[in-house]
């Protein structure tokens, strides 16, 4: 029986995955999305280089646990209301639920800077001897908290989605558009 001391938590930990953008977007485009938006524009490009460089279509990781999604993006870390990113964050493929025996920290990832993009790249080219703060990389350092650790080898979103899979964790998918995010 555990002491009566110990806290337990009894929220699980939620790993989000989410496909990539299918749009394919004119010269034209692309040019105004560039200069009238260049953090979004960014984005969109390193997603598809994820998507073309590992041969997958999901191309990001997120973490949600007690109420709150960490969103770790090159122009910096996002939270999100729960509920809120599961109604309106786009694309979401699903996310694998993994017991949490203890609360996890989640605000030690507030107030970090942009993060340079061409350490993803060498996190890549390394197979993981560079580390950096990159989706796959903080979403493995909340799973540490927790006493799951990812190999080092895991550097991409669909790596991290496979490991997990290997591992029996439960996978809720998000393929219905009529799903419970619909719903309020």
């Amino acid at each position: 029986m555990p002491n009566q001391n110990q806290k337990f938590s009894l929220r699980p930990v939620y790993v989000f995955f989410t496909e990539t953008h299918t749009r394919v977007f004119s010269l034209h485009t692309s040019y105004r999305l560039l200069t009238r938006r260049p953090r979004t524009a960014v984005n969109l490009f390193l997603e598809w280089m994820i998507v073309k460089l590992s041969r997958s279509s999901i191309a990001h990781c997120s973490i949600g646990h007690d109420g709150v999604v960490l969103d770790p993006v090159h122009s910096g870390d996002r939270f999100w209301p729960f509920q809120a990113y599961v109604r309106k964050y786009p694309r979401i493929k699903g996310c694998f639920i993994i017991p949490a025996p203890h609360p996890i920290d989640l605000t030690r990832y507030e107030d970090r800077p942009v993060k340079p993009v061409w350490r993803t790249f060498a996190k890549w080219a390394t197979r993981g001897l560079i580390s950096t703060t990159d989706c796959v990389c903080t979403t493995k350092d909340v799973l540490a908290q927790l006493y799951i650790h990812c190999p080092r080898s895991v550097t991409t979103p669909i790596k991290l989605y496979r490991w997990l899979h290997a591992k029996k964790y439960c996978f809720e998918p998000f393929d219905d558009p009529d799903d419970e995010r619909a719903t309020d």
